[in-house]
């Protein structure tokens, strides 16, 4: 309730009253439906539109006619939806450092500490759970964790209708068959490049993805705006493969244990080996194990992304311009 002063006509007197505060005045309940009502409904809605487009351009499971040509509505919504996960992915990462800086006010500024807060948070869904510090965060942040719980929410809702949409492709047979290549690493190749068959080489595809040579040297993030142009370096785009490869590197490769040569890795898999080669050839030429790590892996990358254009074009190793890029992955 607000205390208000009122001014009698009558005689002039001054009295206190009181009015109801907006704030305190009851809430009337939304009519329709709920929060948890309207994320059904808009998973629903993506779930019919990926089996509408897939059913336009699909025949029993398979593509029809001239394969590319088929796909290019599917890559359409692929470059869409990959852009708005991208989106909200990025505001989501936004209210998570929002509110682990709002919980710093609660431990003196401690970002540990703040860590720590915040993951409590996370982990009850019961406040009665919390400490008194983590309660009192909660109280300050709930309204920013509500927001990311939605984008979460949503985030899920657009990788799952990826991963529908990027098995229409023809190129998936042969990512399905690489281990450590999932739907949504797929997804994020062709959302950032689109049709892989508008490049003519694998170097335009590796440059598109930060892995390419420009006058010589390594393509990478430049001050001067006139180099910069020149080697059109994204670190987004470069995330993918580096993650990716990363990805690979952890399901491709095993450490058997041996007490004898703790350093003894196993591969996997065809890439696992490649890059155990590679690795084995760049540790003599540098005294940083970090160095022959990430020239390696970088070499297991373009390679990948070298076999990817060609499933994607369904060309044989014999094309020549295949062969002429092949010595350039070492690069």
């Amino acid at each position: 309730m607000l205390k208000v002063l009122e001014k009698d006509s009558d005689d002039g007197a001054t009295r206190h009253t009181t009015k109801p505060s907006a704030r305190t005045s009851p809430r009337k309940k939304p009519s329709g439906h709920s929060q948890i009502d309207t994320q059904k409904a808009t998973a629903g809605i993506l779930d019919d539109a990926a089996k509408e487009l897939v059913a336009a351009h699909d025949d029993g499971g398979h593509v029809t006619g001239d394969p590319l040509s088929e796909c290019t509505p599917i890559i359409q919504e692929i470059i869409e939806q990959w852009r708005r996960r991208q989106n909200w992915h990025r505001a989501e990462k936004s209210l998570t450092l929002q509110t682990k800086a709002m919980c710093r006010r609660f431990v003196d500024g401690s970002k540990t500490e703040a860590d720590k807060l915040y993951k409590e948070m996370l982990s009850h869904s019961a406040s009665d759970a919390l400490s008194t510090t983590a309660r009192q965060a909660l109280a300050c942040t709930f309204p920013l964790l509500d927001a990311r719980a939605t984008l979460e929410f949503h985030r899920g809702v657009v990788e799952k209708h990826l991963k529908v949409l990027v098995k229409q492709l023809p190129a998936w047979e042969w990512v399905s068959g690489v281990r450590g290549f999932a739907e949504i690493s797929f997804a994020g190749i062709v959302g950032e490049a689109g049709d892989l068959a508008q490049y003519d080489n694998p170097a335009k595809l590796w440059k598109r993805f930060g892995l390419g040579l420009v006058d010589g040297e390594r393509q990478r993030k430049c001050k001067d705006a006139i180099k910069a142009k020149a080697h059109g370096y994204s670190p987004r785009r470069r995330a993918i493969m580096w993650n990716l490869g990363d990805s690979m590197i952890k399901t491709c490769i095993r450490n058997p244990k041996d007490e004898d040569d703790p350093d003894r890795r196993e591969a996997l898999s065809e890439y696992g080996q490649l890059y155990l080669d590679r690795k084995a050839y760049e540790t003599p030429k540098t005294e940083y194990k970090a160095a022959a790590h990430a020239r390696a892996k970088r070499y297991m990358e373009k390679r990948l992304l070298r076999d990817l254009w060609r499933a994607w074009r369904g060309q044989g190793s014999d094309d020549a311009r295949i062969v002429g890029c092949s010595a350039a992955i070492s690069q």
